[in-house]
């Protein structure tokens, strides 16, 4: 049993007899449960998380590891594709490039064989012009090559 301090205005009766301060304690006993209880919960709420988080690391991790391995080996799967597609077009480009140096290396050789065709044409025709020059009266060629005069009958 406790007491009140002694004093001289103390009436030296039990604290346990006092209601106010019993209900007073009642009180606190309910509140330092309802804080216990408030604290459990937090604590429960905490261990929860911390179970929460360690199966997101645990799973979700390998499940985030196994999809970034998948995506790292289809990432290296393009790359190798796109330096085949680069090979592949680099080696077109290469032989269109020598196609076209050929091409144009063949137009060049047509174009200088017109050129000396067309200069042998007009030489021929100089000819022409300088043999008819030398036929007094008009004539006509046969298709055997054969000249006649018009006026040759």
């Amino acid at each position: 049993m406790s007491y009140r301090k002694a004093g001289p205005h103390s009436d030296n009766t039990s604290v346990d007899d006092d209601p106010l301060t019993d209900e007073d304690s009642e009180n606190m006993k309910l509140k330092i449960n309802e804080q216990g209880r408030t604290i459990r919960d937090y604590e429960s709420t905490v261990a929860d998380l911390h179970r929460q988080i360690f199966y997101l690391k645990s799973s979700h991790g390998k499940e985030c590891s196994e999809k970034i391995d998948k995506l790292s080996e289809e990432n290296k799967k393009l790359n190798e594709d796109l330096e085949q597609c680069n090979t592949n077009y680099n080696q077109v480009l290469a032989s269109f490039a020598e196609n076209k140096f050929e091409a144009d290396g063949r137009i060049s050789k047509q174009a200088e064989t017109i050129k000396q065709l067309q200069f042998k044409i007009d030489q021929k025709d100089k000819e022409i012009e300088k043999l008819n020059q030398f036929i007094q009266c008009g004539g006509y060629c046969q298709s055997n090559g054969a000249f006649l005069q018009k006026n040759m009958m």
